[in-house]
């Protein structure tokens, strides 16, 4: 539980962190445009939108890989303490003068982000699972053998449905799961 807020929390914090790292970059593209009490143009503000989406979708995919169990709860809290956060900065900005589709579009992206580097997280997960494990079945009584230069390992056959205490479908009773 602790370890699940802290995620949370840690990769929030960080997406704030580079956000505000991100200021520099703009006021070198856009040299007096984030001056004090100075709106900035169209332009400048889509490009700092955009940085913002780059960096939420660095930090929701950084959020999954970081998570050990239910990563798709955690961009979900991730996601909220950030829409929480995002709607108690527009509140006291909305009648500054900037425009108000600027505030929207934070507001907007931040859910499409979170969902995007979710997805990146997974793809790469499932990839790489896909990839670095190959499953064969052996029947009882077969011993592990070679397959390449590899040896085959026993991972599990106590993989049961909880309704019926029977094993998984697609292996047969008296069958034993060996990993590459």
């Amino acid at each position: 539980m602790l370890k699940s807020i802290a995620v949370v929390v840690g990769t929030y914090l960080l997406s704030v962190a580079l956000v505000v790292a991100t200021d520099p970059l703009l006021s070198l593209l856009f040299p007096g445009e984030f001056a004090k009490d100075h709106v900035p143009s169209a332009g400048a503000l889509i490009t700092n939108t955009a940085l913002f989406v780059v960096v939420s979708i660095l930090c929701a995919w950084l959020c999954v890989r970081i998570a050990t169990s239910r990563p798709s709860r955690r961009v979900l809290w991730f996601f909220i303490v950030g829409e929480v956060m995002d709607i108690g900065a527009i509140i006291p900005n909305w009648s500054k003068g900037w425009p108000h589709w600027y505030w929207l579009s934070w507001l907007l992206t931040w859910p499409v982000s979170c969902w995007i580097g979710l997805l990146l997280a997974r793809r790469r997960t499932d990839s790489s699972i896909a990839c670095q494990r190959k499953q064969v079945s052996v029947a009882l009584g077969e011993r592990p053998r070679w397959v390449g230069n590899r040896f085959l390992l026993i991972t599990a056959h106590l993989q049961f449905s909880a309704a019926a205490w029977w094993p998984v479908r697609g292996l047969a009773k008296n069958t034993y799961r060996y990993v590459v």
